[in-house]
């Protein structure tokens, strides 16, 4: 009798039902970046006409990863609060612990994309699908591609997976199971890319195909750090590297400058690579491949702590913990 009342429509087992624990933290964030925006442009309207603040002689791409950083912290340090205190489980559940193994976590998500992004290339190359040309390598050049770049990614795929892949996501599973939540959130990943530039019907089934990879990622290691190793070198190898459009969006600063000469529903013409079907039998290949195999799975503490918080196994098999 005295679980039966402990249990509401708000409270199940002693904590928020998982659908009210998201819906408070997605109106948190709006209301941040709400209360943010106010702050910001009141500060500016207030301060401009007083020339009271000057202007901070920051450029723009040190503005840039400045924001995303900052961005990147603050969604990291919200998720941690709700984790430690409204799900009342350890902050470093979130998924960007430094348990053992993460290093190797992310390194593997670094080989395998660029492995998959270089075969990509290597193909529509050999036959004639794009046509490549090298950049003027000058040391502005390097800077950008080596710091610029390279920063600015890193914390723009650790802020996606933290989003999609996060305390979102895992609230998700817990509410639910793990094949909802992979659907779910990859589907609002692929909206969430429709309004890129000349963005289609295969590139938006791709980026969902891509969610559902990255989805399966994340649960085969119960860690964001692998996902995030994987985002940030799909989308730095083939925009700073290869010079290939990434989600629409082509880098201004490449290695190489990969021109589509042919072949849009394979290559994704001006869309990129995620616009075309060998993205779709690359990802699917990759996808399956992470989802059957027995080298990935989770570090034993967050296999154990997880079965143990959501009462149950992965419904995902997983086979022996990287080492």
């Amino acid at each position: 009798m005295g679980e039966r009342k402990n249990n509401s429509i708000l409270i199940r087992e002693g904590k928020l039902r998982a659908g009210w624990r998201i819906l408070f933290f997605i109106l948190t964030l709006f209301s941040i970046a709400f209360g943010v925006s106010i702050i910001v442009s009141r500060v500016k309207r207030i301060c401009a006409p007083l020339s009271l603040i000057p202007p901070l002689p920051i450029p723009y791409p040190y503005r840039l990863l400045i924001e995303r950083s900052l961005i990147f912290f603050l969604l990291l340090f919200v998720s941690a609060i709700f984790a430690r205190f409204v799900d009342k489980r350890p902050a470093r559940t979130i998924g960007f612990s430094f348990h053992k193994g993460f290093l190797k976590e992310y390194l593997l998500g670094l080989i395998i994309s660029f492995i998959l992004v270089g075969v990509i290339f290597l193909i529509e190359w050999a036959v004639g699908l794009i046509k490549v040309e090298t950049s003027l390598i000058t040391k502005e050049l390097i800077f950008k591609v080596g710091f610029i770049s390279l920063v600015f990614f890193i914390f723009q795929s650790a802020f996606e997976e933290l989003l999609f892949r996060g305390y979102l996501f895992q609230n998700l599973i817990a509410g639910t199971n793990e094949i909802a939540a992979i659907v779910i959130l990859s589907t609002i990943f692929g909206l969430a890319h429709l309004g890129n530039p000349n963005a289609t019907l295969l590139s938006t089934v791709n980026t969902v195909l891509a969610g559902v990879w990255l989805s399966i990622a994340y649960i085969k290691t119960r860690s964001l750090w692998f996902p995030s190793g994987l985002h940030f070198s799909w989308n730095y190898f083939m925009g700073t590297i290869f010079g290939l459009p990434v989600s629409g969006v082509s880098e201004g600063s490449s290695l190489l400058r990969s021109i589509h000469q042919k072949g849009r529903i394979l290559t994704g013409g001006s869309y990129g690579p995620e616009g075309g079907l060998i993205c779709t039998i690359i990802l699917t290949i990759v996808t399956w491949y992470i989802l059957r195999t027995k080298k990935i799975a989770p570090h034993p503490q967050l296999s154990s702590f997880w079965e143990s918080y959501l009462g149950r196994k992965t419904e995902l098999k997983e086979g022996e913990a990287i080492s």
